[in-house]
């Protein structure tokens, strides 16, 4: 915000004082976690705001605050037999389609 000599003396006083204001809350603002949010925000996920390499550099943060936020999860093995849920699943499945065929020539 310039000021010019057209401005009367309260005027200029206004844009000195908000000029430093804006520069003191600039220094004391946490800009990664702005950016983080533009780039949230669906309006703005193009990040057109940002320079290129800033955008690469911004999701790959991003990305990383996630990964630490994930629970980590113990790998889980193969194993050789289907878990109860899905075998129990199975049967009534099969006990379902046979009920059907007896249904069907006993008519």
């Amino acid at each position: 915000m310039e000021s010019s000599e057209d401005d009367p003396g309260f005027i200029l006083n206004f844009k000195q004082t908000f000029t430093l204001d804006m520069e003191k809350r600039k220094d004391e603002t946490n800009s990664t976690w702005l950016k983080i949010s533009t780039a949230l925000d669906p309006r703005f996920k193009d990040l057109k705001c940002l320079h290129r390499s800033e955008r690469a550099e911004l999701w790959a943060l991003f990305a990383g605050i996630l990964k630490e936020m994930l629970p980590q999860q113990p790998v889980q093995t193969a194993t050789s037999e289907p878990p109860q849920k899905k075998a129990a699943l199975l049967v009534a499945l099969i006990l379902n389609l046979m009920m059907r065929r007896t249904v069907l020539k006993n008519l």
